[in-house]
């Protein structure tokens, strides 16, 4: 991946899923079919890149097409820097089973990185709603 240069907006191609990088803090991930574990690090590093130049983001990740979480997400919580990724997370389309399963991993990062930023994370069923729920959080 090329280095990112804020504040201009980007869109990246992960496989089948996409991210979109808007100025100055948003982002938007959707996730389509199976997601590898190569494609779930790739998203991360980007996601990393970002907020090494613009600080905590605000993300609504659209899991409508994802079919299941990859095996690595289990390993997400215990990144020393997990819990700085995020200032507000918003999930759209998650089934039961998928809220439940973030809801745990989620929680776990609270958990884990109790010294660190805490961030606001919801459920939603539309892109629209969700998008403006996160605006309260931007930095805008």
């Amino acid at each position: 991946m090329s280095e990112i240069e804020a504040p201009q907006s980007i869109r990246v191609k992960f496989g089948q899923h996409e991210a979109l990088y808007e100025p100055p803090d948003f982002v938007s991930v959707e996730l389509n079919g199976l997601l590898s574990d190569a494609e779930a690090v790739a998203v991360l590093q980007w996601l990393d890149g970002i907020r090494a130049q613009t600080g905590p983001l605000v993300v609504r990740y659209d899991v409508r097409g994802l079919e299941r979480l990859p095996r690595i997400t289990r390993d997400f919580p215990r990144q020393s820097n997990a819990a700085n990724y995020y200032r507000a997370m918003a999930v759209v389309g998650a089934s039961f089973t998928l809220r439940v399963a973030l809801t745990l991993l989620l929680n776990a990062v609270r958990l884990l990185n109790r010294d660190q930023a805490r961030f606001e994370f919801e459920f939603f069923s539309s892109t629209e709603v969700a998008r403006e729920w996160l605006k309260k959080f931007e930095t805008r």
